[in-house]
């Protein structure tokens, strides 16, 4: 039976300067409370091999090079290293402190998959950004959706939690081996998968420092960012000015898992609440110009979404918007959705 501890999981590709503070600290952290670490490092570097090597200590601190491999084979070398119920997934250019002791796992309660320390967003030289550690305490799945939506002070920091670690993987996976691009651009979807399925506690005792220093700028930079994003995921930059058309079909399909540990009734119900929140959020503010090459198509069909209360309209609108971001998209959604609930396309 797993251990029922807390563990942190550090897939690194950063060189050993860049990265060095943040493997320190959760070193320091791990053998001051007893957490489990693996870091998983896919940078090929030598010297980083030479130093971090000296890190392992017993069974609890793995340090494993690997050969140059994609992020997601070095995401879950690196998760699949621990065994403790609750796993922390870590930036290679984060630190993790503790400034007491930390929670008892044994008076964590079973509706409880996640723990939430003090996360403080910071930027060099301007010092702490945002701080988040905001617990998600309501009961039904709904009401925990909107709880963090209105406590993430529009930042999702909150996603560097320890969460429980059959939800955790049954997400990840989900995003890793059967999502259509396997976008980072996804991580409020996510985030609302992981908190439909349970409540967030937060342990003060420990602090969480995420570098923000890739969304630092104007606005404009921002978007540039998300379009990079976007481009990484194989998908044309210009769509990104649908994503929060993506985030509603994505929030739909993570919250309505059929590894949902949630009843049927509340996961389709806390499913189509996200999706019809979205797509009306979408339909307000429907981009009036947009350089994709389907731009009129894709205006077209959004402007069909206002005012559109039927759930089978909204998923053939949606199907056919995906179609129109990128050819064969669509399809790789139908496959993606039967996949992750179990049902076709707009079934629930």
């Amino acid at each position: 039976m797993a251990a029922k501890r807390l563990c942190i999981g550090i897939p690194s590709n950063r060189p050993i300067a860049a990265s060095r503070a943040t493997i320190k600290s959760a070193v320091d952290f791990s053998l001051v409370h007893g957490v489990q670490l693996a870091v998983s490092d896919n940078s090929g570097s030598d010297e980083k091999k030479a130093e971090l090597s000296q890190l392992v200590a017993g069974a609890d601190i793995k340090y494993m090079p690997r050969p140059p491999c994609g992020m997601m084979e070095n995401w879950f070398e690196a998760f699949n290293a621990t065994d403790g119920d609750f796993i922390l997934m870590m930036g290679d250019d984060d630190k993790i402190f503790s400034i007491g002791s930390q929670i008892d796992l044994a008076e964590i309660d079973p509706d409880v998959v996640g723990i939430r320390p003090t996360i403080q967003a910071y930027l060099d030289p301007r010092g702490i950004t945002n701080i988040n550690f905001s617990p998600i305490q309501s009961l039904s799945a709904t009401d925990r959706i909107i709880e963090h939506l209105k406590t993430s002070n529009g930042s999702n920091v909150g996603i560097f939690s320890f969460w429980r670690r059959d939800v955790f993987k049954s997400i990840m996976e989900l995003h890793f081996f059967a999502h259509p691009t396997k976008g980072t651009y996804a991580d409020w979807a996510l985030m609302n998968g992981l908190v439909s399925s349970g409540r967030v506690v937060k342990n003060p005792m420990t602090c969480y420092f995420y570098d923000m220093k890739n969304w630092a700028g104007d606005a404009a930079f921002i978007s540039s960012q998300i379009a990079k994003a976007f481009v990484a995921s194989g998908l044309p930059a210009e769509a990104s000015v649908y994503s929060t058309v993506l985030n509603a079909i994505d929030s739909f399909i993570y919250v309505n898992r059929s590894a949902s540990p949630l009843s049927r009734e509340e996961r389709v119900s806390t499913a189509l609440f996200c999706f019809n929140f979205l797509l009306e959020n979408y339909s307000k503010k429907i981009p009036a110009q947009s350089m994709h090459e389907n731009a009129k198509e894709l205006s077209a069909l959004s402007h069909k979404l206002i005012g559109n209360k039927n759930a089978a309209s909204l998923f053939d609108i949606v199907l056919a918007m995906l179609g129109h971001m990128q050819p064969g998209l669509d399809q790789k959604y139908k496959e993606f959705y039967k996949e992750a609930t179990g049902h076709d396309w707009g079934q629930v």
